[in-house]
């Protein structure tokens, strides 16, 4: 199965967030709901995919320009969050990595040659 990244030309970053079930499920649920649809209206933003896991916890990972989009889509989530939730309470169940993606050319010199 083919993923977003697959379609993309380096360099680009990759922001992975992870969430966990918490204590309010229904509230972790709508402050993600808030990362993604931040990110989707954020100048820089290339796409993302998500994906549940049995012990409830979420990873999605996001695809972005440059870490300047990242910065901006990270304070208009803040302001979200803090104003619907509360960011300390809802940041215990939440963790975020970036990556920059100079080149990628052996996953696709592997797929060529299968």
């Amino acid at each position: 199965m083919a993923n977003l990244a697959d379609t993309l030309e380096a360099p680009y970053y990759v922001a992975t967030f992870a969430t966990g079930p918490g204590l309010f499920a229904e509230r972790d649920t709508d402050a993600a709901s808030h990362l993604v649809l931040g990110a989707t209206r954020t100048p820089g933003f290339l796409g993302l995919e998500s994906s549940a896991h049995h012990d409830g916890t979420t990873t999605t990972v996001s695809y972005w320009e440059t870490v300047e989009a990242i910065e901006r889509w990270k304070a208009t989530c803040d302001d979200r969050l803090k104003r619907s939730h509360g960011l300390k309470s809802w940041y215990l169940t939440f963790a975020l990595g970036v990556t920059k993606i100079d080149r990628h050319p052996l996953f696709k010199w592997i797929k060529r040659a299968a």
